[in-house]
């Protein structure tokens, strides 16, 4: 989340949500905030398993990020841009 904050993009309240979603879906953590969720997994091959399953989604290694079917295409865009810098 600090990553998607320093690039400018919103992040606004977010919220550990690992407890919630995290033991149906083998997440380690899940901080969902207003506008997208950044899901870690242990494996990059969990992560994999967990995109090819969700909508609107991004992978970079074991990091998923998803984000509402509302969110602009450019915006999704910058959002893809700085998980990725932020974990290569």
């Amino acid at each position: 989340m600090t990553a998607l904050d320093r690039a400018g993009l919103p992040v606004g309240d977010p919220v550990d949500l690992t407890d919630v979603d995290c033991p149906s879906t083998g997440c380690t953590q899940k901080i969902g905030t207003d506008t997208v969720a950044v899901w870690t997994f242990p494996t990059t091959a969990s992560a994999a398993l967990f995109h090819a399953s969700t909508p609107r989604s991004f992978q970079v290694v074991n990091v998923v990020l998803t984000y509402p079917a509302d969110t602009d295409p450019a915006q999704r865009q910058r959002y893809q841009t700085a998980l990725t810098r932020a974990i290569a």
